[in-house]
């Protein structure tokens, strides 16, 4: 908003008119002036409000306190959003957490299952790779103990 301040100078002006029927008459108007200084921010043709001084601040000051009761209404609101969210922002973290839980466990139940199935692996490959006397030995001997104790 540009502001510039003048005083407002008012004065009658007579001016006279011929009627129709020649006979002069006069007239009396009120006509008000506003002179402004040299550097007034306003350009030519430009439409302007004139409004009295203590109007105007007194427009500025209602501003102002619209202003700050926004301010201080904005505030309480992110206030009480940072409330919010801080709450959530806890809970999200406890689901993280116990999230990694269910993976450490579930990695350590998959690493487990891997040594068993490498332990099966291993046993299978012994089998296969055993002779044919160990293959005997074992159709008629279905157990270790019963092979081991037959040689004492």
């Amino acid at each position: 908003m540009k502001v510039a301040e003048a005083e407002v100078k008012c004065y009658k002006r007579k001016q006279s008119k011929k009627s129709s029927k020649s006979t002069e008459k006069e007239y009396e108007t009120m006509q008000c002036l506003i002179n402004l200084k040299k550097d007034h921010p306003f350009e030519k043709g430009e439409l302007v409000l004139v409004t009295d001084k203590d109007e105007y601040y007194k427009m500025v000051g209602d501003h102002e306190k619209q202003v700050q009761d926004l301010t201080e209404s904005h505030q309480k609101e992110i206030e009480d959003l940072v409330r919010e969210h801080k709450g959530q922002v806890q809970e999200l973290k406890a689901e993280i957490n116990k999230l990694e839980n269910d993976k450490n466990f579930t990695e350590k139940r998959l690493d487990k299952a891997y040594e068993e199935i490498s332990e099966a692996q291993n046993e299978v490959d012994r089998l296969r790779n055993r002779g044919f006397f160990d293959y005997l030995k074992t159709a008629f001997f279905k157990n270790d103990k019963a092979l081991k104790e037959g040689e004492k």
